[in-house]
């Protein structure tokens, strides 16, 4: 509570809001060479961790720092927490919601929990997906309410506003764990998703955004199968019978160390496949849904496509910025 400078009656808006605020101001990019800014960062991201996790938080409440390094080290933390500070800690909620609740994810969480093993009735499994299908089905129905709430109110206020208002979202989710990665990537989804609605009107582009979109689909699958691979080619040489790989401990270490960079990569990789999926999910519906008004299909189609320009335009800038620097942009994996 200290380090984030909030009480411990602070809601769960207010821990968000300090850590937002804290941690741009001490993130290692604006403060290259400080060993100092980068502990500090590294604090305020535990921190984070903790007091935005109501299980952890409780636990911390009850038994201090302690109990919860205790706990994590019993397995009793929801490893829910390690996939939200992953894909933007919160800050792109509004846009794709919690990655905890994606059915893939929930599916392996479960899983987890059971050990590794499958679920043996498969009458019950085929009923479990089904509950999730709709669950999924209702919560991209609430973004999707949010999402037109939002191209609406900002585009009341007049194309400069809006433009203003959007490359300032846009800023401070650059600052999120994988910020920059994420603005793009929900960017990109956006202007092809607008381009589709509104080519009903403009001809071709429709037609070619649709086409873009799918070929865009096929190379990121098919990078994630092949980093999979990768995965798993390497798990089965450390997995090798003792004597059949001449490999000292430090080797085996290296390998370890590069298998599980492997690892955090297919999961990032996934996650963001997954996201987009839902974005695109959520867009439908908001545009099925005025499906019989025509000029309010074409001003929605007209304002996503302007939304998603900024952000992919930010996105880019923040790129090119870091490389400028010779630094990679905040990544959760340094990937």
């Amino acid at each position: 509570y200290e380090i984030l400078g909030v009480g411990r009656e602070a809601t769960d808006s207010e821990i968000k809001k300090a850590y937002y605020k804290m941690a741009r101001q001490w993130h290692p990019d604006k403060n290259p060479n400080n060993p100092e800014a980068e502990q500090k960062f590294k604090a305020i991201s535990e921190s984070y961790e903790v007091l935005s996790d109501p299980q952890k938080r409780h636990i911390y409440n009850e038994r201090g720092k302690d109990g919860v390094q205790q706990a994590q080290a019993a397995g009793q933390v929801d490893i829910g927490t390690v996939f939200r500070l992953m894909f933007g800690g919160g800050a792109f909620d509004e846009f794709f919601g919690d990655v905890c609740e994606l059915p893939m994810l929930k599916q392996m969480t479960a899983t987890m929990e059971r050990g590794g093993a499958p679920e043996e009735d498969r009458a019950a499994a085929r009923a479990a997906q089904e509950q999730l299908r709709k669950e999924e089905d209702v919560y991209c129905k609430q973004l999707a309410v949010k999402l037109m709430a939002r191209l609406e109110r900002l585009a009341a206020d007049g194309p400069r506003a809006f433009a203003e208002q959007c490359r300032k979202d846009a800023m401070e989710l650059c600052e999120a764990p994988g910020g920059v990665e994420l603005l793009g990537t929900v960017g990109y989804v956006y202007e092809q998703e607008g381009k589709q609605y509104a080519g009903r009107f403009m001809g071709l582009e429709g037609f070619f955004a649709q086409m873009q979109e799918k070929a865009h689909v096929v190379s990121t699958g098919a990078s994630v199968v092949m980093e999979a691979l990768r995965t798993a080619n390497m798990a089965q040489t450390i997995d090798a019978k003792p004597g059949t790989v001449a490999r000292d401990e430090q080797q085996q270490k290296e390998l370890e160390a590069k298998m599980m960079k492997s690892g955090l990569n297919v999961v990032w990789k996934m996650g963001k496949l997954l996201l987009e999926e839902r974005v695109r999910r959520v867009c439908d519906i908001m545009m099925s849904a005025v499906d019989k008004d025509k000029s309010r299909v074409e001003a929605l189609a007209h304002a996503l496509m302007k939304l998603g320009d900024i952000f992919e335009s930010v996105s880019k800038a923040e790129h090119k910025a870091a490389k400028k620097a010779g630094k990679a942009p905040a990544n959760p994996l340094g990937l």
